[in-house]
């Protein structure tokens, strides 16, 4: 199994937590939870492997309305 951390900035502050919500509906986000400082919300995106990681970063995260400044950490 493996996971992800994804840090992400959104382009409209008063979208910050309905954008956590629509990311936590999507399949393979165990969590999208609103933080505060440089970033506005926190992802954990857990898959199979690399590949299945990063289909779901690729496909589902980069529909969402964000700023462009997304940091990815992952683990295995």
């Amino acid at each position: 199994m493996s996971r992800a951390y994804v840090l992400i900035t959104v382009k409209s502050p008063g979208q910050v937590k309905a954008t956590a919500n629509h990311l936590s509906e999507k399949k393979g986000v165990v969590s999208a939870e609103v933080i505060f400082g440089p970033y506005d919300i926190i992802a954990v995106i857990e898959g199979q492997d690399l590949r299945e990681l990063s289909s779901t970063v690729i496909n589902d995260l980069y529909d969402l309305d964000i700023q462009g400044s997304t940091t990815c950490i992952v683990t295995e």
